[in-house]
């Protein structure tokens, strides 16, 4: 006895690999070349640490000046921040 399911027209027996990879030769396939990289650029640990000093000590400039001309304690800063928090809690 023979069960089918609903739809089924597939029989497992009968089914055939209708796609058969064909191999290929070594001759005709394609590689890509491997790039060497020719230049390079080489920056200093002492050149590093000065972008680095300088950029930091900028940003604690602008901070402290900021905090020098009550920049923080502006209704502007606090809208920001009560828009965010109500942001964050609504996530909640």
């Amino acid at each position: 006895m023979d069960i089918k399911g609903i739809g089924s027209q597939i029989n497992a027996n009968t089914v055939v690999k209708a796609y058969t990879p064909t191999p290929v030769e070594q001759s005709t396939a394609v590689t890509q070349p491997k790039s060497n990289p020719t230049d390079t650029i080489q920056i200093s640990k002492e050149a590093r640490l000065k972008q680095n000093g300088e950029v930091s000590s900028l940003q604690s400039k602008n901070y402290t000046d900021k905090l020098n001309s009550g920049f923080y304690n502006s209704k502007q800063v606090a809208s920001v921040i009560a828009e965010k928090m109500f942001v964050e809690l609504s996530k909640m």
